[in-house]
C-alpha cells in the first residue's frame, strides 16, 4: 500500500485523481483515458518482462486496458487478448533493487501474460550512485547552530 501512496502523494491534483474501483488501488486521468497502479515485480527495466511478486485479482483483469483495436476500427481473430473498457491501465513496476518501469501489461489469470508497451524509468542501482556528502564535514562559516532549551 506503500505505494499506492506514494504515486498518489507526487501525482494527485490537476487531472490526476484518485482511482478505487475492482478492488485495484491506483490514481487515474479522465481526460488522458489513462489509470496507473503500482506493483512491486520480480525485475524491472530488463530484457524479459516482468512479472507480479504476488497473484493479481480478478479486478486487476478486469481493469487491464481499454481497447485500443477496436477502437482503431480494426477487428482482431479471437485467439489475440482483446482488452475492454475506455481507460489504458498501466503500472508501475518496481523491483528490490530500486528498478522502475511504467508498463501496459495484459493481465491473465492472476499474472502478466507479456507487455504491450514498456518506458524504462530508473534501472536497477542507479540510486546507488547519488552522493549526498551528507557524511562529510563541513567548513562553512555562514552555518550557525542553533542550541536552546524546550
Amino acid at each position: 500500500m506503500d505505494g499506492v501512496k506514494g504515486l498518489r502523494a507526487e501525482n494527485l491534483g490537476g487531472n490526476w485523481e484518485i482511482f478505487s474501483e475492482e478492488g485495484v488501488e491506483g490514481i487515474r486521468n479522465d481526460v488522458l483515458k489513462l489509470r496507473v497502479l503500482f506493483v512491486n515485480v520480480n525485475q524491472a527495466c530488463r530484457k524479459a518482462d516482468p512479472k507480479a511478486r504476488s497473484r493479481k485479482g480478478a479486478g486487476s483483469e478486469r481493469v487491464a486496458c481499454g481497447d485500443m483495436f477496436e477502437a482503431a476500427g480494426i477487428d482482431l481473430p479471437i485467439s489475440v487478448v482483446k482488452f475492454h473498457g475506455d481507460h489504458k491501465t498501466n503500472y508501475l513496476m518496481v523491483d528490490q533493487f530500486g528498478a522502475m518501469e511504467l508498463s501496459l501489461p495484459v493481465v491473465k489469470n492472476g499474472q502478466f501474460l507479456r507487455c504491450i508497451d514498456r518506458v524504462f524509468l530508473i534501472e536497477g542501482g542507479d540510486l546507488d550512485a547519488i552522493d549526498f556528502g551528507i557524511n562529510e564535514p563541513t567548513n562553512d562559516p555562514d552555518l550557525d547552530i542553533v542550541v536552546s532549551r524546550k
